[in-house]
C-alpha cells in the first residue's frame, strides 16, 4: 500500500506533463494554421476563406475532450492580436473561436455519436447539420460584432465577411475533421497487402486528377474548365470500395491542390475577384464531401450488415447439424421413464445377487479383500446397466437375461 502511495504524485506528475505536452502542441499547430489562413484574408484582414483551424479544434475537443480548449482560445487570441484589431477584439474572436469547437464537439457526442459519427449515414448527415448551421456561426457572429462595435470593420461590408468567414469555417470542419477523427480512431491494426495497394491507387489517383484538372501547370483554357468534374471519379471509388477514412483523406487531397491552382491562378474557378473565387472552391469542396462521406457511411453499414448476416446463416446451419444429431438422442431420453419401469424386475433381481457376488469374493481373504470386491460389485454394477439399457436401440431399452454372460464375466474379473 505505501508503495502505491509513494507512486501516486510521480504519476500525477507525468499526467501532467502529458497534459500540458498535448496543449502546446494543440496550441503550435493551431496558431501556425490560423496565421497561414488569415495571409489568404482579402475582404477583410480577419475574414478570410481559408481557415483550417476550425477542424483541428473540433477534431481536437471531439478526440481528447474539453480540457483542450485552452490551448484553442490561447492560440486563437495570440493569432488574432498579431493580425488586426485590438487585444478586446482578439480575446471575443478567440472566445467565438472557442465556443464553436466546444459547442459543437458536444452537440456531436450528445445527438451524432462522438467520434463514431461517420460511421453511419444519418450520423453524418447530423454533423453536417451541427457543423453549417449550429457551431460555425459562432464564431462568424461573435468576431464580426465585436470587430464592428470596435470600427474595424465597415458596416455595408458585413454580410460578405460573414458569408466569407461562415464558408471558410464550415469547410475546415467538413474536411480537416472527418480526416484526423477516422484516422486517430482507426482499429485496423492488421496489415492487408491489397487494401494497402488499393488506397495508394485512390490517393495517386485524386493526386493526378487534381494536377490535371486545378493545377496551374497546365495553361487553363475554356476547354479545361469541364475537367473539373473529374474529382467526382476518386470520390467515388473511395466511398465505393475504400470507406470513411479513405474518401475523407481523398477530399482532404483534392482542398489542397484545388486551394492551390486557385491561389496562383489556375483551375476552374479563377476570376478576377480572389475572394469570390475562394467561395466557389469552398462550395465545390462541401458539395463532394458531404455526399461522398454520406454514400461511404452507407456502403460501410451495409458490408457490416452482408457480414453479419453471413455469420448468421452459418450459426443456423451448424445448430441445424447439431439439432439433426441429437434428435434420436432426445428421442431415445424420452423412453427413459419408461425403461426403469420395464426393467425394474431385472434391477431387482441384481439387487439380490449383489450380496452373493460379494460374499463369494470374501472368502478366506480379510478386510482388504471385502474392499476389493465391492469395487468389483460397481464394476459389474456398470457394466450390467448397459447390456440391460441400450440408447442405441429402437424403443431404447432391451431384455437381457439375468444374469447373462457380460454381467457374469464383469463380476469375475
Amino acid at each position: 500500500m505505501s508503495d502505491l502511495r509513494s507512486l501516486t504524485p510521480e504519476i500525477t506528475f507525468r499526467r501532467g506533463i502529458s497534459y500540458a505536452g498535448g496543449l502546446v502542441a494543440i496550441g503550435v499547430i493551431y496558431f501556425v494554421l490560423a496565421k497561414g489562413g488569415l495571409t489568404l484574408a482579402s475582404i477583410h484582414p480577419s475574414a478570410t476563406p481559408i481557415w483550417p483551424p476550425t477542424g483541428i479544434a473540433l477534431a481536437a475537443v471531439l478526440l481528447w475532450g474539453y480540457r483542450t480548449w485552452p490551448a484553442i482560445f490561447i492560440a486563437a487570441m495570440i493569432a488574432n492580436a498579431t493580425t488586426a484589431g485590438s487585444v478586446a477584439t482578439a480575446i471575443a474572436i478567440a472566445t467565438g473561436n472557442t465556443l464553436e469547437a466546444v459547442v459543437g464537439a458536444y452537440l456531436v457526442n450528445r445527438w451524432s455519436s462522438g467520434c463514431s459519427t461517420f460511421s453511419r449515414p444519418n450520423s453524418v448527415a447530423k454533423f453536417a447539420l451541427i457543423c453549417i448551421v449550429i457551431a460555425t456561426p459562432i464564431s462568424a457572429s461573435i468576431g464580426l460584432t465585436s470587430l464592428a462595435a470596435a470600427g474595424y470593420i465597415d458596416r455595408t461590408n458585413f454580410v460578405n465577411a460573414w458569408v466569407t468567414w461562415w464558408l471558410g469555417d464550415v469547410t475546415g470542419a467538413l474536411v480537416i475533421t472527418p480526416v484526423i477523427v477516422l484516422w486517430a480512431s482507426s482499429h485496423d491494426h492488421a496489415f492487408n497487402r491489397n487494401e494497402f495497394l488499393e488506397t495508394v491507387g485512390v490517393l495517386a489517383t485524386a493526386a493526378v486528377v487534381g494536377l490535371i484538372a486545378y493545377s496551374p501547370l497546365i495553361e487553363q483554357t475554356p476547354s479545361r474548365d469541364p475537367l473539373g468534374f473529374l474529382a467526382i471519379l476518386p470520390m467515388l471509388w473511395a466511398a465505393l470500395r475504400r470507406g470513411p477514412r479513405d474518401t475523407a483523406t481523398v477530399a482532404l487531397v483534392l482542398a489542397g491542390i484545388t486551394i492551390w491552382g486557385t491561389l496562383t491562378g489556375g483551375g476552374p474557378f479563377t476570376t478576377a475577384d480572389l475572394n469570390v473565387s475562394f467561395l466557389l472552391v469552398l462550395m465545390f469542396l462541401i458539395s463532394i464531401t458531404v455526399p461522398s462521406l454520406l454514400l461511404s457511411a452507407d456502403v460501410e453499414v451495409r458490408k457490416k450488415g452482408d457480414c453479419a448476416a453471413r455469420r448468421s446463416n452459418s450459426n443456423g446451419r451448424s445448430q441445424s447439424v447439431r439439432k439433426s444429431l441429437s434428435a434420436p438422442m432426445q428421442q431415445n431420453r424420452a423412453f427413459l421413464p419408461w425403461q426403469a419401469m420395464i426393467c425394474g424386475s431385472h434391477y431387482m433381481h441384481w439387487a439380490c445377487s449383489l450380496p452373493s457376488c460379494v460374499r463369494r469374493s470374501d472368502r478366506g481373504n480379510g478386510q482388504g479383500r471385502s474392499i476389493w470386491s465391492m469395487q468389483r460389485a460397481r464394476k459389474w454394477m456398470k457394466c450390467s446397466i448397459r447390456s440391460w439399457i441400450c440408447p442405441g436401440s429402437m424403443l431404447g431399452y432391451s431384455y437381457p437375461q439375468l444374469p447373462n454372460s457380460r454381467s457374469r464375466a464383469c463380476c469375475k474379473k
